[in-house]
């Protein structure tokens, strides 16, 4: 496939795809660019940590030995279409798959071999650069996801290929469909144009569902159990302290509530192995929020595309941050997740109890529902001082079909009641129009429409609050009209 460049819609120059001259230099584009593996088709959120290049195993050594932030192992084989040895790439990566797997009666040995790798090329232990790129505080539960992994055989194969031909294609199809493995194939076109190289990957084998049950997931030693049950395995547990069992019970109820109220979802589970017992929860999108853990601590997960439940955990955190409690700064707020340890939870240190009720005071002050009523005062001018105080951001989104400017205001800004004010006046003294058969209630101040994305006055989020209008140039054509 040939691909177009122009300059200012002028000068426009083909290119044609440029093939790569050695497989080593695949694996030195992949080692250095991993996320051109395009897992996010699997799942968005996935990122991919390429640990090393040349991992040896018994089989011989692996192109690339991966892991994303779940604890998922991924041996990434390349071969280019010219060479010989297509028919049986793999196999041999089952082959390696299998020499890994030896490695779960010796783990510390597997963590060593990538630790040698991760220190000649990033300066840093396995532990170290795995926390460092997934933003992690505690990568202990990673590492036994990643033991349990090899202990299953649970491991992912990525071949790729500058081209991929059907016979590779049946195989994956046949193989994804009728045993447990986990096999992609990605094809990448490179192309270059002056300093740039482009590359445009294919993922092959993602949509091929499984209708297999995983080796874990047969063995049963993860039970779904009710709330009732994981209510009584934490005021049971002896390893905590009653005021941390206490905090974990209103954590629990607290979260029931914002995904009752949100319409994410719950479940709980225990494992028969480590006696372990689990709360979870999921924003309205099913991606996991939160997770109370009795062994693991309490995780919190955070992605560029947050659900209400997990924008909730960051207005905790920055608060946490603001006051300085149980050594939150701003490096978790980049992180994809952060965590209260166990150690913490089962500590007796007066300061540390402290630090966490005035979390959990913190947790149920975000959670609590804004006022059905506010005291400031709205009107029109009220209304017209908030409107030039606001920062006023073009919706790109909508420039063809609904062409309007929008505004945020945090939980913690200033202008917070004064929002909240408006939007309940928008109510209160507007008019329904529909867009896609969708009411949205109206106000127009000075030629513009102004509206939110509440259904009503009493249902304005705790969150975030966003405040549209329509352009001075298209009043009567944006939103319900």
């Amino acid at each position: 496939m040939a691909i177009i460049v122009s300059h200012n819609q002028k000068d426009a120059e083909k290119l044609e795809p440029i093939d790569f001259a050695l497989e080593s230099d695949v694996q030195s584009y992949i080692y250095d660019n991993p996320n051109v593996i395009p897992l996010y088709e699997i799942d968005e959120d996935i990122r991919l940590f390429v640990a090393c290049r040349e991992f040896q195993t018994r089989s011989g050594r692996i192109d690339g030995l991966g892991f994303d932030g779940r604890g998922n192992i991924y041996v990434i084989e390349t071969k280019l279409y010219r060479n010989p040895d297509k028919r049986t790439v793999v196999a041999q990566a089952l082959d390696y798959g299998a020499s890994l797997w030896r490695y779960a009666t010796n783990f510390d040995d597997f963590i060593a071999q990538l630790s040698h790798h991760t220190q000649k090329q990033f300066g840093m232990s396995f532990e170290e650069k795995y926390a460092d790129f997934f933003g992690l505080e505690d990568v202990s539960e990673s590492l036994a996801s990643i033991r349990d992994n090899l202990n299953t055989g649970n491991i992912k194969f990525v071949v790729l290929m500058d081209k991929l031909y059907s016979s590779l294609k049946d195989l994956i199809i046949y193989i994804n469909q009728n045993s447990q493995f986990d096999i992609y194939a990605s094809t990448l076109e490179y192309y270059k144009y002056n300093d740039y190289e482009i590359v445009i990957p294919k993922l092959f084998g993602a949509e091929v569902k499984k209708d297999v049950v995983s080796k874990k997931a047969a063995s049963n030693d993860y039970q779904d159990i009710t709330i009732d049950e994981f209510d009584n395995y934490t005021s049971t547990n002896d390893k905590l302290p009653e005021s941390s069992k206490q905090i974990i019970l209103k954590l629990r109820k607290l979260y029931s509530d914002l995904s009752d109220r949100y319409n994410g979802s719950t479940f709980c589970y225990h494992s028969v192995s480590s006696g372990s017992s689990g709360f979870g929860v999921n924003d309205k999108d099913h991606k996991q929020a939160s997770l109370i853990s009795l062994n693991q601590g309490i995780r919190f997960f955070q992605s560029e595309r947050s659900g209400r439940i997990a924008s909730f955990n960051k207005r905790v955190l920055n608060r946490l941050i603001n006051e300085g409690l149980l050594e939150k700064t701003e490096q978790n707020l980049s992180a994809s997740q952060w965590t209260i340890k166990p150690s913490t939870l089962m500590s007796d240190d007066e300061t540390t109890k402290s630090e966490l009720q005035r979390f959990l005071q913190i947790s149920e002050e975000e959670a609590a529902p804004v006022p059905s009523d506010t005291s400031f005062p709205m009107n029109d001018e009220a209304a017209r001082a908030l409107i030039a105080k606001l920062k006023w951001t073009f919706a790109k989104t909508y420039a063809d079909k609904s062409p309007h400017e929008y505004a945020v205001v945090r939980v913690d800004d200033p202008y917070r009641d004064e929002m909240v004010a408006f939007m309940r006046y928008i109510f209160e003294n507007g008019y329904v129009e529909y867009y896609y058969k969708k009411p949205f209630t109206f106000y127009k101040i000075d030629g513009r429409k102004y509206w939110c994305m509440a259904p009503d006055k009493d249902h304005i989020t705790d969150d975030t609050y966003l405040l549209n209008r329509s352009m001075e140039y298209n009043v009567d054509t944006t939103y319900g009209n």
